[in-house]
């Protein structure tokens, strides 16, 4: 699906978001889509419909000219499944496309001991949220400029492992060092690299996470607006800041875990 628009400032770039069907993604699409140095989107998820209802969204939002609106292409991958890769790959090769916002917020996690939970879905959430990632950010840099942005989305649970969460904290741990190290490595071609750490967010993330068990108690007190997280994400990457974190009581958290033992955090949980 496209919407309407004829590229004329040189300066402008596009913006590639996965996860954009729903959720943090989503958020990250209808926020952007008045960004003066974008052009055109790419929307990344596994269902078409819901992207197209995420390009409609965007149009409806979008507050300048009407012969000015992004263009908001479709595409439709399932990053649990083999062979996306290839797709993507080739749609990079064929487009080269001037990438000026690289967002990547398509993840999940599900709740439960490991022990009790299905080992498919918890190693598909190792590929998703790790691999997925990874491919994608090492396709995309080749064709990222000077002064282009990445954001990935992490987890505050990536400062701390998780009992009953493990596979999920311990994929954003990685998204997190990750996030760090490629910073350090793309500062020389100028590309600001942003970790995102949020608690809880009212998103249908637990739609999926407790399907085999419930969260503890105390997240729901501290669940935050995807909007006010997604704002402050993309308020700090424009910052230049290496990890955004919304909230009071997330940022403690942030703070105690570099302080308290582990060991002695996990004793509480």
């Amino acid at each position: 699906m496209f919407i309407k628009r004829n590229k004329e400032e040189n300066d402008m770039g596009i913006a590639i978001i996965t996860g954009a069907s729903s959720g943090m993604g989503k958020e990250f699409a209808l926020q952007l889509v008045n960004e003066p140095t974008i052009c055109e989107f790419w929307l990344i998820g596994r269902s078409t419909e819901r992207l197209k209802n995420t390009a409609e969204r965007m149009k409806a939002l979008y507050a300048g000219n009407s012969d000015k609106i992004p263009n908001c292409k479709v595409i439709s991958l399932d990053f649990e499944k083999e062979g996306w890769q290839e797709i993507f790959s080739q749609l990079l090769q064929e487009e080269k496309p001037e990438i000026s916002h690289l967002i990547q917020a398509a993840g999940y996690g599900i709740v439960g001991n490991l022990a009790e939970c299905n080992g498919l879905a918890q190693t598909n959430m190792v590929r998703v949220n790790c691999e997925t990632l990874t491919f994608i950010s090492h396709a995309c840099i080749p064709y990222m400029r000077a002064g282009s942005h990445m954001v990935l989305l992490g987890s505050v649970a990536a400062f701390l492992p998780q009992p009953g969460f493990a596979v999920y904290a311990a994929s954003k741990s990685y998204v997190l060092s990750f996030g760090r190290a490629l910073r350090h490595e793309l500062s020389k071609k100028n590309i600001i690299v942003t970790t995102v750490c949020p608690g809880p967010v009212d998103t249908p993330f637990f739609d999926r996470a407790e399907q085999e068990g419930t969260r503890a108690w105390y997240k729901n007190l501290f669940i935050a607006k995807p909007d006010k997280v997604v704002a402050l994400a993309i308020k700090d990457a424009k910052q230049g800041k290496a990890v955004s974190v919304y909230g009071w009581a997330m940022k403690c958290m942030r703070v105690l875990t570099k302080i308290i033992p582990h060991g002695l955090i996990l004793k509480f949980f």
